[in-house]
């Protein structure tokens, strides 16, 4: 199990959905979000396989090798992009419910962060969080 550390690029597995884990990748934090309060915040977003015939985000596509979780082509679904207070991630983690995994690679995580406003699926919440306009 790789050792969790709240900072961009690190990466948990989640049970989400009927198809079990999903790979989660840390992507701003932690830091104080005005609209969220005084407690830090972390903002994940969630790695999801390309199923044929089924249309996805293409803003950042992942495929096997560029991080050890990613078995089949995968995309960021931007939509989902979620923040979480880092207590709770914290809490998810120290109760197995949520378990830490490999980071990634940095020029990943600037795919991945570039993807937010990239994306037309990102919620414009967040894209005025990372300064998209």
């Amino acid at each position: 199990m790789a050792e969790w550390q709240s900072s961009p690029g690190h990466t948990l597995l989640v049970p989400s959905g009927p198809s079990g884990l999903h790979l989660f990748v840390l992507i701003l934090g932690p830091v104080v979000v005005p609209s969220y309060g005084t407690a830090p915040q972390l903002s994940i977003v969630s790695a999801t396989s390309i199923r044929d015939g089924i249309p996805h985000d293409p803003a950042c596509e992942l495929y096997p090798g560029e991080h050890p979780f990613i078995q089949h082509p995968s995309y960021i679904a931007y939509r989902h992009l979620r923040i979480d207070s880092a207590a709770h991630v914290e809490k998810m983690i120290s109760s197995a419910m949520w378990a830490p995994h490999e980071p990634c690679a940095d020029v990943l995580l600037q795919r991945i962060v570039a993807g937010v406003c990239k994306s037309k699926l990102t919620p414009r919440e967040f894209k005025q969080l990372f300064g998209c306009f």
